[in-house]
């Protein structure tokens, strides 16, 4: 074979060879479980903005103190001492045992760095308070966050910082849930909708229970720009015994309703069992999954029985 035509011959191969390689990628990429799921569902990576700005006071400190801490209500909900009632006639539900404290009244997270956004704030208010001398005033604050907590719906605890100077204090805002931290101005994202406080009923109640009321959502994990939540909901406008859901909840990033995960479901005294298996496995993990579903099982199992027993408030035991 003349030389020209061996070069030639051998850059084709070569050409292929790539060709070959691109195309096992391919197949790899497009093979996997949730790839064609995360393109039908428009699902996005998980984004959720952090950053720690380096010229805030203390930001090494802080930065340390927040690095461990993960939002997340789903390791406490799981636990067997964590149970759920139902007031049909105040039109209210109640997690009973989420919080714990030690012995000294402290906020305890789970596996010391779970918990949800009051929780973390708290926990994060505790520790640095040694930074902060005089000068420094620091104060819980209700904020809306346009991602997963919008306004006016929004129900989110952050730090705020005052430093007082003699020509104007300078604020600064800090946020465990997103590990964020910097001047309050770069917030651009938030609505500081409430009074600030300088302690929240965790820290003075120390109540262990978390009442909420019909449709309301208690926040377990975000996942993939979902927020999941477990939920109590009406049928219609009827609330009562014969009438309500048990609800596991994605609602994506900037939207305010929410899609079934899983559901259960009681409509006119008729069972329903709602599911999106696939939009559940890709959010959590799989042994997750199979917990969160067996627990709203026997979360709804123990509503009926108490129903049945003529209670319309219906203790049911996570156990």
């Amino acid at each position: 074979m003349p030389l020209p035509e061996l070069k030639k011959l051998k850059i084709e191969v070569w050409i292929l060879r790539i060709i070959c390689f691109l195309l096992v990628v391919l197949v790899l990429v497009t093979s996997s479980d949730n790839f064609w799921y995360r393109i039908m569902n428009n699902v996005e990576e998980e984004n959720q903005g952090q950053g720690i700005d380096k010229k805030a006071p203390f930001y090494k400190e802080i930065e340390k103190i927040l690095k461990p801490l993960k939002y997340s209500g789903l390791k406490r909900l799981l636990r067997p001492d964590v149970w759920v009632s139902i007031d049909f006639n105040r039109r209210t539900w109640t997690l009973h045992g989420v919080h714990r404290y030690d012995q000294e009244g402290h906020v305890l997270l789970e596996e010391g760095r779970y918990g949800i956004c009051q929780e973390l704030a708290v926990h994060t208010y505790e520790q640095i308070q040694t930074l902060f001398k005089d000068q420094y005033d620091i104060r819980f604050i209700p904020v809306a966050e346009a991602g997963f907590f919008p306004y006016p719906y929004g129900s989110h605890t952050g730090i705020c910082i005052v430093q007082r100077k003699l020509f104007g204090d300078k604020v600064y805002f800090l946020d465990p849930t997103y590990h964020r931290y910097g001047d309050i101005a770069s917030f651009n994202d938030y609505c500081f909708n409430g009074s600030s406080a300088r302690f929240l009923t965790l820290q003075t109640e120390r109540n262990t229970d978390e009442t909420q009321v019909v449709n309301s959502i208690t926040p377990l994990v975000i996942r993939e720009n979902y927020l999941i939540g477990l939920s109590v909901e009406v049928v219609g406008d009827q609330f009562d015994k014969n009438n309500f859901v048990i609800s596991i909840l994605a609602t994506r990033k900037y939207r305010y309703s929410g899609r079934h995960i899983y559901a259960l479901k009681m409509a006119g005294g008729r069972y329903y069992e709602i599911e999106d298996e696939g939009m559940a496995r890709l959010l959590l993990q799989d042994i997750e999954y199979d917990q969160l579903r067996e627990k709203v099982k026997k979360m709804f199992e123990r509503i009926l029985e108490a129903a049945a027993g003529g209670d319309s408030q219906a203790d049911v035991s996570g156990t």
